[in-house]
């Protein structure tokens, strides 16, 4: 299969597995959210903030050189994608919560981007610019990839119970086994670049993903969230959305040498989620 036929291929499995999540939820989900918005602030400021400055320490303390620093913001500073709703699904956290946060933080990326790189490169001691991000691009992706697969599964739930409850059962597994089938076979098409990735940024990458996972589990127990909204906030946090900071490294910043970060995080990210999902399962069926 050709690179260009795989990514297609991706993208329609992303797609049925939101319409899969979509399946699980109910319109009461979201109303539940908008009655206590706590959980939902708390994420959304972790989000905007916390990350673009655990990114500026590590690369400070790791004394990265100007490049690797900004490649390492700028993935900092891209919303989260869908890859953080499939994982807060399978540790069974509040699927909702995490859906509606992707959508949000996709709106608010064309300020919330721009604002917080300008920051951060002020910080990191770089020369500031700031960058433009195309809305066409984010609603592309929120509407495309995001809104209208879940909206279409909960149509399917309200309209259709009995049909939904069957597509549930075998779809999410299924769809779930595929797209993470097709993002092997993505990294080991382009094994070669991600293994000069790694050298370049490795270490950076997975203290920044380790320490935005811990950070949330601290920050949400000491705050008293719920036990479905801690593990929405550890995927909404954790787990970035790498195609962004790709989109803007080449199309925005033109700078090719920016990517090495990125394309770290998209390994590690999945990898160590994989290994978080049944550690938050396991505590949370002991609590």
């Amino acid at each position: 299969m050709e690179p260009s036929q795989l990514q297609l291929v991706l993208g329609m499995a992303i797609f049925a597995i939101l319409f899969s999540i979509g399946i699980g939820l109910a319109f009461r989900d979201f109303l539940r959210i908008i009655a206590s918005p706590r959980a939902f602030l708390v994420v959304l400021l972790c989000q905007v903030l916390l990350l673009p400055g655990l990114a500026v320490l590590i690369a400070r303390s790791f004394g990265l050189d100007h490049v690797t620093s900004f490649g390492l913001l700028l993935l900092a500073v891209c919303p989260g994608g869908v890859t953080s709703n499939v994982f807060t699904r399978m540790a069974g956290g509040f699927t909702a919560l995490s859906v509606a946060l992707t959508a949000c933080n996709s709106m608010l990326a064309v300020v919330t981007i721009p604002a917080v790189l300008f920051i951060g490169q002020k910080l990191l001691g770089l020369q500031a610019q700031v960058y433009a991000i195309p809305l066409d691009y984010l609603a592309g992706q929120l509407l495309v990839i995001t809104f209208v697969p879940v909206v279409l599964g909960m149509l399917v739930r309200h309209f259709l119970p009995a049909a939904a409850q069957r597509l549930e059962r075998w779809l999410l597994p299924l769809t779930t086994a595929l797209f993470f089938g097709l993002v092997v076979c993505v990294w080991l098409l382009e094994f070669d670049r991600y293994q000069q990735a790694f050298l370049l940024a490795g270490a950076p990458v997975v203290t920044l993903f380790v320490a935005a996972c811990a950070l949330s589990i601290l920050i949400a127990r000491a705050l008293g969230l719920e036990r479905g909204e801690r593990i929405a906030m550890v995927f909404e946090v954790g787990v970035q959305n790498p195609p962004v900071a790709f989109f803007i490294a080449v199309s925005i910043v033109h700078d090719m040498a920016l990517m090495p970060a990125s394309a770290v995080y998209a390994v590690v990210m999945v990898v160590g989620s994989l290994v978080i999902v049944p550690l938050l399962r396991r505590l949370s069926s002991a609590q």
